[in-house]
């Protein structure tokens, strides 16, 4: 489904307006229903959840009642996964070879992860609604039904009308620049940094562009990657006014740490100025473990009984909720998947993720099982 939002103002769309978009969604899900999985499978798994350790588990909204979908319970977690690097789905992710490997040749990594779903499980309905988190944060509440900032009033619920569908929405890390978090306000992540053959660092030459856009004499420009070399001859800060013109160099600058350098704003440039700087870098994170992450959790909610460490899958008990299926005959006494419908949703800068998700084959887990059903960016 390519559906291009005319604006990403959450919070200025009228509540018509969110019913609608969520419908449109819904419908496509519902083509989805009962597709094939992918033929690709794969004799081994490419990854799987080591663990799923809640660090919390509470009445979401002070236990308010949403109609027949009964209360609400939010789940904080850290899951901690593992991905096989030589696997042929994980070919995409850029230096997982690299990747410091656990004693079963595996790559480690964690993320954070919150939950909201019906606290009773015969009163919920078999969808998923992962919500892809923008900047680390959770938007699907602010989207269709509240304009709030919390889960744990009466007033945070808003018009509950997510919740009064019976829906489970999903949320977990996938961006490597946000640190773990493990409090359900930040979706973090914990990913390994790529190291040569010999265990030496890796190095190279990295090209950050920063575009201040707000008036100031002092500018920090904060750097996409540890430096390798503070010797300053070694590295190159240039300024432009437009995209047509030519660079100046700017000397004076100095590195502010291992990731940010400071420097005097020159004169006769505006706040758009662009500003362009070239430095030895080091210690590459692996943040293409973000897709696979997304994969194998969900996969995990939809399939799994247990972590590996023996926990139970949080939606385990959603097998015996009311299927989604349109015809009675295709719904199982014991199905395969805790849900009938997963679907997935990003705005922004998650919308180009969930673009990326499709597009680089993350959308099948380990051993070719579809992970979602539909996509809205």
């Amino acid at each position: 489904m390519n559906q291009t939002l005319a604006r990403c103002d959450a919070q200025e769309w009228s509540l018509a307006t969110r019913v609608k978009r969520f419908a449109l969604i819904l419908f496509v899900a519902s083509l989805a229903v009962g597709c094939a999985t992918s033929q690709h499978g794969f004799s081994r798994p490419a990854g799987s959840i080591q663990s799923f350790e809640i660090k919390s588990r509470s009445a979401a909204f002070a236990g308010t009642q949403f109609g027949s979908a009964g209360s609400y319970e939010r789940i904080v977690a850290v899951v901690t996964g593992q991905l096989d690097p030589s696997h042929p789905a994980n070919a995409g992710i850029v230096d997982l070879d690299k990747a410091p490997r656990n004693a079963a040749g595996m790559v480690e990594y964690k993320t954070d992860a919150m939950i909201l779903r019906p606290r009773n499980a015969a009163q919920a309905r078999r969808v998923l609604f992962y919500d892809v988190a923008n900047r680390g944060r959770p938007l699907a509440h602010m989207l269709y039904f509240n304009e709030g900032k919390s889960f744990e009033t009466v007033a945070d619920a808003g018009t509950g009308f997510m919740m009064r569908q019976g829906y489970t929405m999903v949320w977990s890390g996938w961006q490597g620049d946000l640190p773990l978090s493990a409090n359900g306000k930040v979706m973090g992540t914990q990913f390994p940094i790529a190291r040569n053959s010999d265990g030496t660092p890796i190095t190279g030459l990295v090209r950050d562009e920063f575009v201040f856009d707000k008036k100031g004499d002092k500018r920090i420009g904060k750097l996409s990657y540890p430096v390798a070399d503070t010797d300053v001859s070694r590295a190159t800060l240039r300024v432009k006014g437009k995209r047509a013109d030519e660079w100046v160099t700017l000397s004076g600058w100095k590195y502010d740490g291992s990731k940010a350098i400071r420097f005097d704003h020159p004169s006769g440039y505006d706040a758009a100025a662009i500003f362009e700087f070239i430095y030895p870098a080091r210690d590459p994170m692996v943040k293409g473990i973000g897709f696979a992450a997304v994969r194998d959790f969900v996969s995990f909610l939809r399939y799994a009984e247990r972590d590996n460490a023996g926990n139970p899958n949080p939606l385990a008990d959603l097998r015996g909720a009311r299927c989604e299926l349109e015809s009675a005959d295709k719904c199982q006494k014991n199905p395969a998947s805790t849900v009938d419908v997963a679907i997935m949703e990003g705005i922004s800068q998650s919308g180009r993720m969930v673009r990326d998700f499709f597009w680089q084959d993350f959308n099948r887990d380990g051993v070719g099982r579809q992970v979602l059903m539909a996509r809205c960016r």
